[in-house]
């Protein structure tokens, strides 16, 4: 090994096309080299050259590593020499993951979100499956009193829309106690699954409330009277224990992204981890169980589970993974096509009789330009020098099945062209005798087997039933 030239240590001073075929990937080194030496030689480190902004530091020297309270709300640290990094888990942001940004409510937990001025503005999202539930009120605190310049809003979801209520200021109607307003319902379905916008204005005595970008006003235009301010604390979930403008008191479901007076609340001065989530809230002289950390729906999909470039999409009740046209099953690991070169190639699969059957019924898609080529075959055990057998053929552009069942071979044949490059659907179905054959749930055509035989032996001695697709495997007759 004769090299010459220049030696690069921990990276390279500029990638080009040759550096990219040797490398791997142009990562440099994050981490310490020592003692390098060459033909027993030791070079001193320190003397080599480099940029200043690319020289490394003399010594070995290291970021402090992880420790227990690094990552906040149960991430993971990651060790990476030069930094420490953390991963979140979902719902939780932050260099640190230490901002908790959505929450899930199980039923009876509740969260609060106070402050010390009225509300002007007040976004969150929320997704739910659940028709009936308390989403939020608010309300004045110390509960159940209520100021009385304070207007108090309830949203709460029924029949799987969203309703408001509020209850007017007895500074504005003090004659009247506090009456509830008329209940407004949001047309649109929310309890859907999917994420959908809340956002709350108060200006002008009037409450302004939108969901995904549709308004429905709370003002005296709609017949409503003039509202006072807004009541400074937020309730979600559980409100049990809190006085509150009757309807549902309880919530299944996640919120997330929550905005006081368009400013961010973290969510992780409530609650701080799911390690803590039995931690209780006092309203009303009562304990509230708070909620957990992230979305389990959101979560699903953490592990990526789809192979194949399959689309992983949370559900309430675990996940779905959405494959593409060429594969199948619940992780998108089973291939649903394969290309066949039209000389030798072929698969052979055995159906075990424990799990299935084989000779009732089955199907499959076709494409090809080819005029003539086996697509199915299936041959039973040797009995007395004979054997049961059916396969499904394209003899000149035209689907063709045969079948024995000991006693002679019976013919079907479509005679409809499959040879156009265009997909098509091929079912086949047996009925002791009769055989049937459909293509593209349109055309169809049937026959039965000649003789006196109904049964159709494919099972060998193994138990299994022996499948020969695209061509016949090697030593098959």
């Amino acid at each position: 090994l004769d090299v010459g030239g220049q030696y690069y240590l921990g990276g390279v001073q500029t990638w080009t096309a040759v550096t990219d075929a040797l490398l791997n990937s142009r990562n440099s080194l994050d981490g310490c080299l020592a003692n390098f030496s060459i033909n027993g030689r030791m070079v001193s480190l320190d003397s080599l050259s480099a940029p200043s902004s690319a020289r490394p530091a003399v010594g070995c020297q290291r970021a402090p590593g992880c420790t227990t309270s690094t990552c906040g709300n149960g991430a993971t640290c990651v060790d990476a020499w030069s930094a420490t990094t953390c991963q979140c888990p979902g719902g939780v942001t932050g260099r640190f993951c230490e901002e908790l940004v959505s929450v899930h409510f199980d039923g009876d937990a509740a969260l609060v979100v106070n402050g010390s001025n009225p509300v002007a503005s007040f976004v969150f999202e929320f997704t739910t499956t659940m028709t009936v539930g308390h989403l939020v009120s608010f309300l004045q605190n110390p509960f159940p009193q209520a100021d009385q310049n304070a207007t108090t809003l309830t949203l709460a979801i029924v029949a799987g829309r969203l309703q408001m209520t509020v209850n007017y200021s007895l500074a504005i109607h003090p004659s009247n106690g506090l009456p509830s307003s008329p209940i407004l319902t949001h047309q649109l379905r929310v309890s859907d699954g999917n994420w959908h916008t809340v956002r709350i204005e108060v200006s002008s005595g009037s409450i302004n409330v939108s969901v995904d970008g549709s308004n429905r006003c709370l003002t005296s235009s709609c017949t409503m009277g003039a509202v006072g301010d807004l009541a400074e604390t937020a309730v979600f979930g559980n409100v049990a224990n809190i006085s509150t403008p009757g309807g549902p008191i309880q919530f299944g479901g996640c919120v997330r992204n929550v905005l006081r007076n368009r400013v961010s609340v973290d969510l992780s001065q409530v609650i701080t981890s799911s390690a803590t989530s039995s931690r209780l809230f006092t309203v009303a002289n009562q304990p509230l169980r708070a909620p957990t950390v992230g979305c389990p729906r959101e979560n699903m999909c953490a592990s990526q589970p789809c192979s194949n470039s399959g689309t992983c999409v949370s559900t309430w009740l675990g996940f779905e993974c959405r494959c593409s046209q060429d594969n199948a099953g619940t992780y998108c690991r089973q291939a649903s096509s394969l290309t066949f070169n039209g000389l030798s190639s072929y698969v052979q699969f055995n159906i075990s009789v424990g799990s299935a059957t084989f000779g009732t019924s089955g199907s499959f898609e076709l494409r090809t330009r080819s005029t003539d080529g086996l697509l199915m075959y299936a041959k039973g055990p040797l009995v007395n020098g004979n054997f049961d057998f059916m396969l499904i053929e394209m003899v000149q552009g035209h689907l063709q099945l045969k079948a024995t069942l000991g006693s002679g071979v019976g013919t079907v044949r479509l005679h409809r062209s499959v040879n156009d490059g265009a997909w098509h659907q091929v079912h086949w179905r047996r009925d002791v005798r009769l055989f049937n054959l459909t293509l593209d749930n349109a055309y169809h055509a049937s026959n039965s087997t000649p003789g006196h035989f109904t049964g159709f032996q494919i099972i060998h001695a193994s138990g299994l039933a022996q499948v020969s697709v695209g061509s016949l495997s090697p030593g098959s007759t």
